[in-house]
């Protein structure tokens, strides 16, 4: 009986190559689609084309390229990070002050003034 290599059969085999399937899956389901086994045989060797370069397979990928900033984007970027240091340092100053002035109006034993950070006594 003779064999049947048709374009469609290379063409579904180079398909499931380029999907990175191997020859035994590939074979596979071309039996369990009907074809014959002397026909995938023979349009496996006709089908030896090489795997693609991994240059090839990574230049595929998709590099989004970093755009620079306008601009108008620094200084906003610069201004709301100021923004949020004087705020910050604003917050530090009054609920320090607020803290020192707390731990005044409560003097300790022997006239000290209390702190967190003084030994016990």
């Amino acid at each position: 009986m003779p064999t049947m290599i048709t374009q469609e059969l290379l063409n579904f085999i180079q398909t499931q190559k380029g999907k990175g399937l191997n020859d035994n899956a590939i074979k596979g389901m071309l039996l369990n689609s009907g074809w014959a086994l002397e026909d995938i045989n023979q349009a496996f060797p006709q089908n030896t084309t090489p795997p693609p370069p991994p240059e090839a397979i990574v230049s595929n990928v998709q590099n989004p390229e970093i755009t620079p900033l306008s601009p108008s984007a620094r200084i906003f970027i610069i201004f709301l990070t100021l923004a949020v240091v004087v705020v910050f340092a604003l917050g530090v100053a009054y609920f320090g002050k607020k803290y020192i002035q707390s731990q005044k109006a409560q003097p300790s034993s022997g006239g000290r003034y209390s702190s967190p950070f003084a030994p016990a006594l």
